[in-house]
């Protein structure tokens, strides 16, 4: 069962998230402080971290860069969940591997992890390396 972290500082996002994760069979955990999900991916680290772009304290894309820039993280994969307006640049320009714009639909968020998880038809973090919506 692979594991997928929600950062998200909506508490209930986070909740909805998690719980329709679960559903879906993945081991999901989440959290609304950046920090603690910092601690929590280095002491396991998931297969995928789905992550607000604009949260307090530290951003989104600050966690995605720490994430990328550690040898024993870098090949978690991270998705950005944000309505912010340059979502496409900050995930580029913080090495994310894809992004889906707020509000979101549910079955877009499924299909997303199952994308980034390995299924066949995954869009983001093609051969040229681009970063793209999922």
């Amino acid at each position: 069962m692979a594991r997928v972290v929600v950062v998200d500082d909506d508490q209930e996002v986070v909740d909805l998230l998690v719980w329709i994760l679960r559903q879906e069979h993945y081991e999901a955990a989440g959290f609304t402080a950046a920090d603690a999900a910092r601690r929590a991916i280095k002491a396991n680290p998931p297969a995928l971290v789905l992550m607000d772009l604009t949260m307090p304290l530290v951003s989104g894309a600050e966690l995605c860069r720490e994430l990328k820039s550690d040898p024993r993280l870098r090949e978690v994969r991270v998705v950005f969940l944000s309505g912010h307006g340059f979502l496409e640049r900050e995930a580029s320009g913080a090495g994310a591997d894809g992004y889906l714009g707020k509000p979101f639909d549910l079955d877009d968020v499924i299909r997303c992890v199952a994308q980034q998880l390995g299924s066949p038809e995954r869009m983001a973090g093609g051969e040229d390396g681009a970063v793209r919506r999922v």
